[in-house]
């Protein structure tokens, strides 16, 4: 399992099943299709970028996920 699903899992314990809203800080690069895989079934809601201040690839951008109970896996 990868670094960033057992955040995910261990937020999702953590609050005992409920939803919350999880921020995730990247750069200006970063794809996001990449972004959505790696976020364990969390719905993306949209992303806000702040006006660019840097060169490409030093910006923030601010990605916003609902984190719900992760679904059950599926039978063997």
């Amino acid at each position: 399992m990868r670094t960033r699903e057992r955040l995910l899992d261990d937020i999702r314990r953590s609050r005992g099943g409920l939803p919350c809203l999880v921020v995730i800080k990247t750069n200006d690069r970063i794809v996001n299709s990449s972004l959505d895989r790696s976020t364990g079934g969390a719905v993306r809601l949209g992303s806000f970028t702040p006006e660019p201040l840097l060169p490409p690839g030093l910006n923030a951008e601010f990605h916003v996920h609902r984190l719900s109970e992760r679904p059950p896996s599926p039978a063997r």
